[in-house]
């Protein structure tokens, strides 16, 4: 079994869920702008997960929790880079931690692994089923509804962290109250993170420098922030921020016509060869000007991410998001009922059935497992009316 799919669309707990009730073996990617975490499934079980992310590796995890000192891994991470062997087997070997102790900081680790995942605004997935190598790794075994009833929990509390600290471009600084240092009383996270305010960090960049998760790290800035220790200096790339905001609001749209394209694509070449790129393209000449103008760049000989990249660049013309979405939806009705019956006269009654029943799978898993909402209700049936009359 292979899936993929965003973020924006599709819960995660809705994915880990099917990939537990299908006691699933496989790996779990989920990837978003430079960062990236795997997630390993044995029989629907979690037994291992690793992320891109500083905060996430297992020696700053130990040494944020004060199991191993700073110079201790240091030496250990060199050895096991001269060794090239896992960081837990060289710890446990130089007798910093047992075998138990291992164990349970990597359960623990894979569990912030998770938690983390969770608070992700965006980011792409795919799954597929495989025979998973699991030489030299300590693996662990992991309840799926538990991992999600408390991320449930942090994500909730996140919500309440973010009415002061709304997104991790926010810059801090030190306020005067710390000028008398020997008042105030921090634990070393505290510290650590005090430390990183200086008026030009952004939140993200604190946390990147600290080598705390996500959800750690806006706890203490939350309480550093109620605590009058750190104010607000600023905001920075706010222009930015919107932008991704509006980029979001269109993606699954186009993720959506793009998969149904990707099947009318496939059964034309079956059949006819790259004679079907020039079907699409004489279609896309049928439409009128201004939905050619949106569709210009937009090829079947690109890449999926690509054509997402160049619509997501044409809708940018719309000042008004709303009217943008309305027309893109249109434009690849249009493009899709033109495509649909060029290919009828050339696939055959046999083949734009399978082709309408392939349409309608990709329909049917977006009803059931990715979010539910007015718009998508409207998309599904227009694009059913279009299969309905073509026939």
């Amino acid at each position: 079994m292979a899936l993929q799919g965003n973020l924006e669309t599709f819960y995660l707990s809705s994915l880990l869920q099917l990939l537990s009730n299908d006691k699933k073996t496989g790996v779990l990617r989920v990837a978003d702008e430079g960062k990236e975490v795997k997630v390993y499934f044995k029989e629907g079980f979690i037994i291992y997960a690793i992320s891109s992310e500083k905060g996430n590796r297992l020696g700053i995890f130990l040494k944020n929790k004060g199991i191993i000192a700073p110079e201790e891994l240091q030496k250990c991470l060199l050895i096991a880079k001269e060794k090239k062997q896992q960081l837990g087997k060289v710890l446990v070997e130089k007798g910093y931690l047992s075998m138990k102790e291992l164990k349970n900081a990597i359960y623990h680790q894979v569990q912030n692994i998770l938690y983390d995942l969770f608070l992700w605004q965006k980011g792409d997935f795919d799954y597929k089923d495989a025979k998973l190598n699991l030489e030299g790794l300590i693996v662990t075994e992991l309840d799926t509804m538990e991992i999600i009833l408390e991320a449930s929990r942090r994500v909730d509390e996140m919500s309440v962290l973010k009415k002061q600290i709304p997104n991790d471009m926010l810059i801090f600084k030190i306020s005067e109250r710390l000028q008398d240092k020997e008042e105030i009383k921090l634990n070393a996270n505290e510290w650590r993170i005090l430390s990183l305010v200086n008026g030009k960090r952004m939140v993200r960049e604190v946390i990147l420098e600290s080598g705390y998760d996500n959800f750690v790290a806006f706890k203490i800035l939350y309480s550093l922030y109620v605590s009058g220790l750190i104010e607000k200096a600023g905001e920075g790339e706010l222009e930015k921020e919107q932008k991704k905001v509006d980029r979001i609001d269109f993606l699954g749209i186009i993720n959506l016509y793009n998969d149904i394209f990707q099947v009318i694509q496939k059964n034309l070449k079956e059949e006819i060869g790259n004679q079907a790129f020039n079907i699409f393209a004489e279609c896309k000449g049928n439409l009128i000007s201004s939905q050619q103008e949106l569709f210009k760049n937009y090829d079947l000989k690109n890449s999926t991410d690509k054509n997402t990249e160049v619509l997501l660049e044409a809708v940018k013309t719309f000042k008004n998001p709303e009217e943008g979405r309305a027309f893109l939806i249109i434009g690849f009705n249009d493009l899709l009922r033109g495509t649909l019956t060029k290919g009828a006269d050339i696939l055959g009654r046999q083949l734009i059935q399978k082709t309408h029943q392939e349409i309608e799978k990709i329909l049917s898993y977006v009803e059931k497992y990715q979010k539910d909402s007015r718009e998508q209700k409207e998309i599904i049936n227009n694009i059913r009316d279009v299969l309905q009359k073509i026939g």
